[in-house]
């Protein structure tokens, strides 16, 4: 689980994970501030700094989106909700 992902997000701060990792499709899937790039292009990463860095407002308004999304679906209540439940499941097969 990505949870460098998670503490900068809840921060209010956009964070750049690669396409197709585990952490950072799920926390995307949640909600934005989660920026993906595909794995082994740092051409496409350097585009997304590049553009981050031009548009301040836009910085912004996807850090907010950020805490947003981590306020909405990865409080430590909810996860240890989900942790709790995923050993549950395990316990009963």
């Amino acid at each position: 689980f990505g949870v460098a992902y998670i503490e900068a997000m809840a921060g209010g701060l956009v964070a750049i994970g690669a396409q197709g990792e585990p952490g950072p499709q799920e926390i995307a899937a949640a909600g934005e501030g989660l920026l993906q790039v595909p794995l082994g292009n740092p051409e496409a990463l350097t585009a997304q700094l590049v553009a981050l860095a031009g548009d301040r407002d836009a910085l912004i308004a996807m850090g907010a989106a950020a805490r947003a999304t981590i306020e909405r679906s990865f409080t430590w209540e909810q996860c240890g909700r989900a942790t709790v439940a995923a050993y549950a499941e395990a316990l009963a097969a």
